[in-house]
């Protein structure tokens, strides 16, 4: 048989007029709702990342390929096009069905790549690889949230260890207690946001961006995967070294911009390696080898079956498998002490969100006659995954400007600052306990714990007062906490300071 070598050939038959009418609506009806989500979570507060920055290079890096010149037609990958789409429409109903934004976000990833074997961006002068291309979108949803729900923990743990060895020649009393790093003079917890996902989601971003325009073998490609790993926990290291080294000598690293700084700097220290090696690598030519002969177009049966899989797909009942179990109504004292109770309803919002997915939550103030109320705030489930969460997440979508002040010196429990619209400051704190009196300060602490033990429940409890109240009578905040503590039962050496 012969075969046509890969020339600027016009492209394969167009479909009918209709065809690709009803094409255009599956694909509408396929990309709406994950697409909405997606653009949503760079306009949310509580979501922090470089998924806007990514979407951004995706689509400079499409146009930029498209506009460089013509592509040769290829039939092939206009087939693994409309395979992909098939794909996107089995990852979608997934989503639908689990009810998890993220799974029907990943539906994009595959859309791009379906984009790119559409534009035959691999086979233009300046050639984009379709899968490479896609791989770099997938960091445009907010990936580095989720490795920090499930990855915070090991990386904060593996960061702590490594900036031990590497800071111990230079600080001979330090000593590590779990994510702790002290000496007599100087303590620095790698808290939550010192685990290196961001760091880690922003050197996978750039190690897809350079195998774009880079020619990889499989080699190669696996070179990079070390590449990307070392140099997250590189630039980590760094980060935790040059803030301890900068504390010993009195500077203000954790303070704006030089704690930002700082970050910079380790960040670009571990982009160096990565940088490097890729250099050295041939850049991506166009793909120039031969096609098969020309497939027929998409006839009316095929577009009416993915027209019809599309609208059954966003109709597709929700079945979510991560429900929380039936569970004991959450049941807040009518009073701790001197202060007397008074529950709080819950919104519109939270009473479908717990009617829907389970779980038990309630809500109440405090108050007494020597300064201002506090808030009390529990939520119990088998499903710590779905439910619990920091508070940052529901502050700043409130308009709250929210710092996490660290956890609390031998205590898992993390202190928040919180500046809502009016100006006003609060102090909010919280902690995990599951129904075993296991601790943790983070959701990814939780993660790990709850799956190694998945039939144990675990506890959210969080308590809100105005700063100054704190501030100004500590020993009032520590009798409340004491009176918290021992009505819901909290471990007591761990109790909510």
């Amino acid at each position: 048989m012969s075969q046509r070598t890969a020339t600027a050939d016009p492209p394969a038959d167009r479909a009918e007029p209709w065809v690709a009418g009803a094409l255009t609506v599956g694909l509408v009806a396929l990309l709406a709702s994950p697409l909405a989500w997606l653009v949503g979570t760079f306009f949310d507060p509580a979501v922090e990342g470089i998924g806007p920055a990514v979407a951004v290079g995706v689509a400079a890096l499409v146009g930029w390929s498209w506009r460089s010149g013509p592509a040769p037609a290829d039939p092939g990958a206009t087939r693994t096009a409309l395979r992909l789409l098939a794909l996107t429409a089995t990852l979608r109903l997934a989503g639908q069905v689990l009810a998890i934004h993220l799974v029907s976000g990943l539906a994009l990833v595959a859309d791009v790549a379906a984009l790119g074997y559409a534009l035959r961006l691999h086979r233009r002068p300046i050639a984009v690889h379709p899968v490479a291309l896609a791989g770099l979108f997938a960091f445009a949803l907010p990936l580095a949230e989720a490795l920090q729900r499930v990855l915070g923990f090991p990386l904060r743990l593996a960061s702590t260890v490594v900036a031990e060895a590497a800071l111990r020649p230079f600080a001979p009393g330090l000593h590590r207690a779990g994510t702790l790093l002290a000496d007599a003079t100087v303590k620095l917890n790698v808290d939550l946001p010192c685990s290196g996902a961001h760091g880690l989601a922003t050197l996978g971003a750039v190690a897809l961006a350079l195998a774009c325009r880079r020619r990889l073998g499989c080699a190669r490609l696996l070179a990079l995967i070390p590449l990307t790993l070392g140099g997250a926990l590189l630039a980590n290291v760094a980060r935790l070294a040059l803030l301890w080294l900068g504390a010993t000598r009195g500077w203000a690293v954790f303070e704006a911009p030089l704690h930002d700084l700082l970050g910079l700097a380790a960040l670009a220290t571990g982009m160096i390696p990565m940088l490097y090696v890729a250099s050295r690598w041939p850049r991506r030519g166009p793909v120039t080898s031969t096609i098969s002969p020309r497939a027929a177009p998409l006839g009316p049966a095929s577009a009416l079956t993915f027209v019809t899989v599309a609208l059954a797909v966003n109709l597709a009942p929700a079945r979510p498998l991560d429900v929380g179990a039936a569970s004991t109504p959450v049941h807040l004292p009518v009073s701790l002490g001197d202060w007397r109770g008074a529950p709080l309803p819950l919104d519109d919002l939270e009473r479908r969100y717990f009617a829907r997915f389970g779980g038990a939550v309630a809500k109440a103030r405090y108050a007494d006659d020597r300064g201002p109320p506090f808030g009390v705030l529990v939520v119990r489930t088998s499903a710590p995954l779905r439910h619990l969460h920091g508070p940052d997440r529901c502050l700043r979508g409130a308009g709250h400007r929210v710092e996490r002040l660290g956890v609390r010196a031998g205590l898992p429990v993390v202190l928040w600052r919180s500046t809502a619209p009016d100006g006003a400051v609060w102090r909010v704190e919280t902690l995990f306990v599951d129904a075993a009196g296991h601790t943790a300060a983070t959701v990814g602490e939780v993660a790990w714990r709850w799956l190694r033990a998945p039939a144990v429940p675990w506890s959210l409890v969080q308590r809100i007062s105005p700063w100054s109240a704190c501030e100004a009578d500590p020993n009032r905040c520590a009798a409340f906490s004491s009176a918290l503590g021992a009505a819901l039962d909290l471990p007591r050496e761990e109790v909510i300071p």
